[in-house]
């Protein structure tokens, strides 16, 4: 077991923070700097990926609870970040709502133009 304490700066407000965690291999067996790399290892990887998710998505307080479905959504958001990353677009909140504005567009433009060619035939 070890325990992290580590002073912390959101909106102007420092507050000091106390960690606590669990490990394998006994304290006296791992120095301090490796530990401190793994842990900074772990909440880049949390920071990176699953706020995103977290954030972007909305997925914390998802209603999606029922047999593979949470998965299959899980799926969904991921594949949608990597087609963003694929595209250059950073994942974030305004960029979705940008590329759903445009998906919309795009649907009402092809209805419309569905629409035109039925009355043209008519």
């Amino acid at each position: 077991m070890f325990r992290l304490e580590r002073t912390v700066t959101r909106r102007g407000q420092t507050t000091t923070e106390v960690v606590y965690g669990i490990i394998s291999p006994s304290p006296a067996a791992v120095s301090a700097e490796p530990l401190l790399t793994y842990i900074r290892q772990h909440w880049h990887i949390e920071s990176k990926s699953h706020w995103v998710q977290d954030v972007t998505f909305d997925e914390d307080p998802s209603q999606v609870r029922q047999g593979h479905l949470p998965h299959v959504m899980a799926a969904l958001r991921n594949a949608v970040i990597g087609l963003l990353g694929a595209a250059h677009f950073k994942p974030t909140f305004r960029t979705l709502k940008q590329v759903h504005m445009n998906l919309i567009f795009e649907k009402i433009s092809h209805s419309f133009k569905i629409k035109q060619q039925k009355i043209m035939k008519n």
